[in-house]
């Protein structure tokens, strides 16, 4: 079992408490951790998971490429990850190629390093029912993927992910 904890960079302390207490409750129910340990939320998803319950996708800067990086990348991926964004391509291009990459990121820390291996669900939080930047794009791929995605900000999102949670886990100990 796998979810994706992520949010923004300037989600509120306590909010991010809140994370750090989800993710470690998941974690002692065998889930793994899928985020990319940016500032804020990704971060308070993680830091009480132990290594071996979480998956961190990183994009790092490399000395070689001053202007950003130079990934794996299909061209799958690219097409998937850029009819996504807000403003399509034009606004895409104006990203520097480390903020790209950042989005690129993002599918896989929905889909796995080889993309063939979804989350179960998405867990974040964005203050309002309109979501934008990295959260609200991973979100809006998340949903096209067909994978569940739980504001923690609503209370109502809240209680769908603990049942959801429950009958994932119900389900899981069903196939032992």
């Amino acid at each position: 079992m796998k979810y994706s904890g992520i949010g923004h960079r300037n989600t509120p302390e306590n909010v991010r408490n809140m994370m750090t207490n989800i993710g470690s409750q998941l974690a002692q129910m065998g889930f793994i951790l899928r985020s990319g340990n940016a500032i804020g939320a990704d971060q308070a998803w993680e830091e009480q998971v132990t290594r071996k319950m979480k998956e961190i996708f990183i994009v790092e800067r490399k000395y070689s490429c001053p202007f950003g990086i130079i990934a794996d990348v299909t061209q799958e991926q690219w097409d998937f990850v850029v009819s996504h964004y807000h403003g399509g391509m034009r606004a895409f291009s104006k990203q520097s190629a480390y903020v790209q990459y950042l989005f690129l990121r993002n599918l896989n820390i929905l889909c796995g390093k080889h993309l063939d291996d979804k989350v179960d669900f998405v867990a974040y939080w964005h203050e309002g029912e309109h979501c934008d930047g990295g959260t609200g794009h991973t979100v809006a791929m998340a949903k096209t993927l067909e994978i569940p995605c739980f504001n923690i900000w609503s209370q109502k999102d809240q209680q769908a992910m603990d049942t959801f949670v429950t009958q994932l886990v119900e389900k899981g100990a069903n196939h032992v």
